[in-house]
């Protein structure tokens, strides 16, 4: 539009300078002319301005369209984003808890087995003092009797109180077997539940990773 304007005043000046000896008419019909000429211009100049503005305006919302739109799309990944990491806070809560159960049935499993053995030591204990008082008796009764008969008879309770030590042995050995098969079934579930644990968090992980 400015080479169009500027080409008008050259125009003008061109005709000023070729015709200085014309007559008042024909200068009037030539200004008449160049006015209108860049009243036309200036009406382009003010079509074409507005036409820009308009396109300007329609980019403008174009753009504020496009901006509420993403901005919808990060509040909706937002609130997923919120939404995956409750579910995980409520996956290992559980899973807590479910380790805290667990630690409390073993601790309740232990203190069974510790107050069975202290049960069974305890037998023992009584068994040896019962043998210990036998065996007093029995040294007041060779200290009476006749040393053949005392030899005899001392023999005989060695043979129980040996027969009863190898029974008190079996009955201790049975009981430490007892409580080893315990502790290793323990020890299994409690491997059970820390490999099921390492899988869901595992899972927990890659859904994470899927969803961002």
């Amino acid at each position: 539009m400015k080479r169009q304007l500027l080409s008008a005043l050259v125009l003008t000046a061109a005709t000023f300078a070729s015709l200085p000896a014309a007559n008042a008419a024909e200068t009037k019909a030539v200004t008449d002319i160049q006015k209108t000429r860049l009243e036309f211009l200036s009406n382009q100049t003010k079509d074409i301005e507005d036409i820009q503005k308009t396109r300007l305006e329609f980019l403008n919302n174009q753009t504020k369209g496009i901006e509420d739109i993403q901005k919808t799309r990060l509040e909706f990944l937002s609130n997923q984003t919120k939404g995956i990491e409750d579910i995980q806070k409520t996956r290992l809560e559980f899973l807590s808890n479910q380790t805290k159960d667990i630690e409390d049935i073993q601790k309740t499993r232990l203190e069974f087995l510790n107050n069975q053995t202290k049960g069974i030591e305890d037998i023992q204990k009584t068994r040896l003092a019962f043998l210990d008082a036998q065996s007093k008796e029995l040294d007041n009764i060779q200290q009476l009797q006749y040393d053949e008969y005392l030899d005899s008879h001392s023999k005989a309770i060695t043979d129980i109180q040996k027969t009863r030590l190898e029974f008190l042995s079996n009955q201790t050995k049975a009981v430490t077997d007892i409580q080893k098969t315990r502790l290793e079934f323990l020890n299994t579930q409690t491997k059970a539940v820390e490999d099921i644990q390492a899988t869901r968090l595992t899972q927990l992980d890659s859904l994470s990773k899927a969803v961002k």
